[in-house]
């Protein structure tokens, strides 16, 4: 037996490194890839897991996680973004992450590397994301994702992410929307570009699913017409059809504008596009355009464009009216079997890079003589566009002048050893001031404000301060935030917040905890703006929203929240009084936003707050919608409000003729015995 001991506990730790093997098989590390270089300083960190699991995530400065920069418990999806001001630019991380489960038991991951960027933009704008329903807006529960130089996701919209880092954004649909529709496209893109003090603003369109028709056909003198033709439908749905009469069915509602491009009968023009190019197609409506052609001399007409008097070609957005309309997004084009009349051109956007638009010739209106050819040109010329920058800096709060050596690069590149500094006729563009050394005697360079890179504009200013405090006059100012007693922090899922402090330094952030090292001593405020842990209400700010910051020393704010009891919103209906239950198009709009089909119906768990019905459609037959009642109710925390859609009985159809309309009948209107 005891030859036989020493056998058993080997096989014993090969079934115990089996099952860890197991269980680290199950649990992978996605994305950033293995020692990549991530886009920002807020990263999205992904990775796969067992089912039902939660998860704890290290994030540390060196490989044996003793440097640890961010320790996040109690995960309960497997994707986390990285809050800003924790990473630092230039430097390599390394990350696992702990998978617990009823099932598999607890294991680590094997830890990846991933490297931060250096010499990132300083954030300067704002991104504001909203949503719009068959062309209107709309507010309500919607998740997406942006990413970019800065990275964060959200559960509702309209919402902004202020003073955040100049660069390339992409925003991602991930679910939600208005009830019963489609996400049909993110406008103007899904990326765009933020420059200093600037904003963009995302706009993600929803529309309602129908069964929408639109019809296109063509007449030559007045007769139908069938063939060969390129016109283009824009719109909610945009195709090009080549081919007519054409029928597209299943298209979501909307304004639609049909253009001619070329074809159609030997020897015709086009007269017009009727009842118009532009029409509107309702939900499981029908419109339709005939394209009317006649036997008469045509005409062509060209547009074109010089740059510096010389003939360019490339994108420009402008729109044609007249006898043939149409949008166009390019140039050079020309258009044949155009009709004879007068034409107008409007110039919207686009044409050479840094050139600017000077006039249209032969004019914004001309007259096109059937059987000739006339047009447009657009014609550019490049200017030197110019600003001032400007470099200054303060000493606790006030101005200073001194040897400072710092370095201005962009559209401009100088070096330079004093400030204040001025440079007039510097060329429009990106500018970045950089610190290398000097400034006031034992005082420290704090912050560049407003940003360390910024845009100079034509005609414009950009004032650089770099602003200095002395050694002995700084501190530390902590923000934290609990829930019902509990510490809470911004994650995903976790809700997001919005808050500003403000004092002989300035700051607008969106994450807790956060940490604001070397702040100039003084009297500091805590304000809040938005947001905070979902379904909750600020308490209070504790110890107080005003606080002194004394050199040397640290000074910590709590914003304190409460969890909400939820409530119910009723929304019941009534003809002449008498209550009534059926389909019922409505929206229920508040702090939950919420479309009905039917009543009686019960919204449960609705935040407290003001709330509203708003009728659409539908109800009892032969009736009319009367109103709402009430036009708006306080719904508080755990109550109950009731709203009611009111109808009006308007009687049956007029019957049709028969004997007992007839006077002269006695037998049929006589009662019998």
């Amino acid at each position: 037996m005891r030859k036989l001991l020493p056998i058993i506990f080997f096989v014993v730790l090969l079934i115990i490194a089996g099952c860890a093997k197991d269980q680290s098989a199950a649990l992978q590390l996605s994305t950033p890839q293995d020692g990549s270089t991530v886009a920002s300083l807020t990263p999205t960190l992904t990775w796969g897991g067992p089912a039902g699991a939660s998860y704890r995530l290290l994030v540390s400065a060196d490989s044996n996680f003793q440097d640890v920069v961010l320790d996040a418990h109690n995960l309960a999806e497997d994707l986390y973004v990285i809050p800003s001001e924790l990473l630092e630019g230039g430097k390599e991380y390394y990350w696992k992450v702990l998978a617990v489960s009823s099932k598999e038991g607890s294991v680590w991951s094997d830890p990846w590397q991933f490297y931060t960027p250096g010499d990132l933009p300083e954030g300067s704008g704002n991104i504001r994301v909203s949503a719009k329903l068959d062309g209107k807006a709309w507010s309500g529960d919607l998740h997406y994702m942006i990413n970019g130089p800065f990275s964060d996701s959200d559960s509702s919209v309209p919402w902004d992410f202020e003073d955040v880092a100049a660069g390339s954004y992409t925003l991602t649909y991930k679910g939600g929307g208005p009830s019963g529709a489609v996400m049909t496209g993110v406008t103007p893109a899904a990326t765009l570009d933020l420059a200093d003090g600037e904003d963009i603003h995302f706009v993600m369109n929803f529309a309602t699913e129908s069964t929408s028709t639109i019809k296109i056909n063509a007449s030559l003198d007045g007769q139908p017409w069938s063939g060969n033709i390129r016109v283009a439908v824009k719109g909610p749905h945009s195709e090009t059809v080549q081919l007519l009469p054409e029928t597209l069915t299943k298209l979501p509602a909307g304004e639609y504008t049909l253009s001619y491009k070329e074809g159609g009968p030997s020897g015709a023009v086009l007269k017009n596009i009727s009842p118009a190019a532009v029409q509107d197609v309702a939900a499981k409506g029908t419109i339709t355009y005939t394209l009317n052609f006649t036997t008469e001399k045509s005409a062509t007409l060209t547009i074109g464009a010089q740059l510096d008097g010389q003939k360019w070609s490339g994108p420009a957005e402008y729109t044609i009216s007249g006898p043939l309309s149409g949008t166009y997004d390019s140039v050079p084009i020309e258009i044949k079997n155009a009709p004879a009349g007068q034409y107008k051109i409007s110039y919207k956007s686009g044409g050479p890079s840094g050139a600017v638009l000077n006039n249209i010739n032969p004019a914004q209106t001309i007259t096109l003589n059937s059987g000739r050819t006339g047009g447009f040109v657009l014609n550019y010329s490049t200017t030197k566009q110019t600003g001032k920058v400007e470099v200054r800096a303060t000493l606790n709060g006030q101005p200073w002048s001194g040897p400072v050596d710092f370095v201005v690069s962009g559209a401009m590149d100088v070096g330079d050893f004093q400030l204040p500094r001025v440079y007039d006729h510097a060329p429009v563009g990106k500018y970045t001031v950089s610190y290398k050394s000097g400034g006031p005697e034992n005082a420290s360079l704090v912050e560049i404000s407003p940003a360390s890179t910024q845009s100079l504009s034509q005609g414009k200013t950009v004032i650089f301060t770099l602003k200095f405090v002395e050694k002995s006059s700084y501190g530390t100012i902590y923000v934290n935030a609990v829930l019902d007693g509990q510490p809470w922090e911004t994650a995903m899922g976790a809700g997001s917040i919005s808050y500003s402090l403000s004092g002989p330094a300035y700051y607008s952030d969106n994450s807790i905890p956060n940490t604001y090292s070397s702040m100039p001593t003084g009297s500091y405020t805590l304000s809040y703006n938005s947001g905070g842990p979902a379904g909750a209400t600020l308490t209070g700010i504790s110890p107080a929203p005003n606080q002194t910051l004394k050199a040397g020393s640290a000074v910590t704010y709590t914003l304190n929240f409460s969890s909400q009891q939820k409530g119910t919103v009723n929304v019941n209906a009534t003809i002449n009084g008498e209550p009534w239950d059926g389909e019922l198009n409505y929206v229920v709009y508040g702090p939950y936003v919420e479309s009905g089909s039917r009543v009686p119906r019960s919204f449960s768990d609705s935040p407290s707050g003001e709330y509203s019905v708003e009728y659409n459609s539908g109800g009892p037959p032969q009736s009319r919608f009367s109103r709402v009642v009430s036009s708006s109710l306080y719904l508080p925390p755990g109550g109950k409000i009731n709203f009611t859609i009111e109808f009006e009985f308007i009687g049956l159809p007029d019957p049709l003729p028969g004997p007992l309309d007839d006077p002269d009948n006695e037998e049929d209107i006589m009662p019998s015995n």
